[in-house]
Formats: C-alpha cells, sequence, structure tokens
C-alpha cells in the first residue's frame, strides 16, 4: 500500500535528520526520490497523495468530484510498483486508520473491502478535503533545512560529511591513511621542538594511539577526533 509504505520511508527519513546521521539520510533521501522520480506509477501515486495533503475545497460538491477522479486515476495505475518501496521502508508500520493515507490506500488497494466500508473512507477523504486548514509539505523545505544545517557546521565537519556521503569505502580509507600520516608528521615536528621531557612524553603517546588507529576501519567519529587533534596543532 502506498501510503502505508511512503509513511515509513517519512519517519524513517526524519529519523535520520533528528540523529545527525547525515550519511543515512542522504542515501535514504536518494534513493526514495529517485524511486519516485523514474517509475511513472509511483510519481503519480506519490503526486495524488500529496495533492490530498494541501488541497482544500470550500464546496462539497467539488470536493466529492475530486475523490472519485482520484480514485480513478490511481486505480488505473499498476499498483504492483508499490512494492518497489518495500525495500526502503524501516519496518511495516501501520497507517493510522484516521489519517488521508489509510483512507486511500483502503479504497485503491483492498479489494476486500466492503461497501459499507467504501462508503466511510470516501465520506473520510471528503471530510478531510473540505474547509480544512493544509500545511504545505514539500520535499524542498526538507533539503532546505538539511541544507541549513550542513551550512551551520564547521570545515572540519563538512569534511567529513562529505567524505561519508560519496559512500566510497576506498576514498574514505585513503584519506583516513593521509590524515593520520600528516599527524605523524606534525607530531614528530613538535617532539623535534619541544625541550620539556612531559611534553614529549604525551607527544610519543600520541603518535602510539595514532598507530594503533591506523589499523582500525574508520569511521565519522574517529576522523573528527583526529582533525580536531591537527587543528590542536595548526
Amino acid at each position: 500500500m502506498f501510503g502505508k509504505y511512503n509513511d515509513s520511508i517519512l519517519k524513517k527519513i526524519g529519523n535520520r535528520y533528528k540523529d545527525n546521521n547525515f550519511k543515512g539520510l542522504k542515501k535514504d533521501i536518494k534513493e526514495y526520490v529517485t524511486l519516485i522520480k523514474e517509475d511513472k506509477n509511483l510519481n503519480e501515486f506519490f503526486k495524488i497523495y500529496d495533492m490530498f495533503n494541501t488541497i482544500n475545497f470550500e464546496d462539497r460538491e467539488v470536493a466529492t468530484e475530486f475523490v472519485n477522479e482520484s480514485l480513478l486515476k490511481l486505480k488505473s495505475l499498476d499498483k504492483s510498483a508499490v512494492s518497489k518501496l518495500m525495500s526502503l521502508c524501516e519496518n511495516k508500520r501501520e497507517t493510522n486508520h484516521k489519517t488521508i493515507e489509510y483512507n486511500l490506500d483502503q479504497l485503491v488497494f483492498n479489494e476486500k473491502l466492503s461497501l459499507k466500508d467504501r462508503a466511510l473512507c470516501k465520506v473520510n477523504l471528503i471530510n478531510q478535503i473540505t474547509n480544512n486548514k493544509k500545511e504545505d509539505i514539500d520535499f524542498n523545505i526538507m533539503y532546505d533545512k538539511i541544507n541549513e544545517r550542513i551550512n551551520s557546521l564547521n570545515e572540519n565537519e563538512k569534511v567529513i560529511i562529505e567524505l561519508f556521503l560519496e559512500n566510497d569505502d576506498k576514498k574514505i580509507k585513503e584519506y583516513y591513511v593521509t590524515l593520520i600520516e600528516e599527524m605523524y608528521e606534525k607530531v614528530d615536528n613538535k617532539i623535534l621542538e619541544s625541550s620539556d621531557g612531559v611534553v614529549i612524553k604525551r607527544l610519543v603517546e600520541v603518535k602510539q594511539k595514532l598507530k594503533s588507529l591506523k589499523g582500525q576501519i574508520p569511521n565519522i567519529k574517529i576522523i573528527e577526533n583526529i582533525l580536531d587533534l591537527k587543528e590542536n596543532f595548526e
């Protein structure tokens, strides 16, 4: 069911944003948007479902006509295309029965829906798009929020995010090793410059720590710590 799967995916994307998981966030958005854009049936499902969430009628007769025409269009689409969204779902969450998505899903996908329940779902839809204020939800808003958050980061954070968003393990590893080697050189220079035994001891410990890190699988936190350390050596 489009509404059910779509709701699950958007919740997942929202959680990625709240958790500052930019790698997962960009990956999920890219896969989701690509599917919606490239599959003409999914694109139509998305546009019509989204329209129900933004449109508002003052005339109930016009709203009824809109519901009927929309259902005809939705039923003419290839419903099997919706299964492509399943792999992006965080879980097969149940849609709230009071939502527009639930009513549309029932009317379009539930072949066993009774006449009574079909009528109830239609009436619910008509009520939901008649004389109600709608909040315009747009993916551009989501992208703006993401970009706003990224622009607020410092240079080190931006480097890390851009690196991991590319999702190229080889490139990440090369950057990581180069970063550690640069730090080796900086630590060695500090050791040569210092005449304080305590400072030299600490610098040697830092170098040993860097050596142990070199054999580890790089992640955002480790690279962030090394970049912070590098800043302190500037």
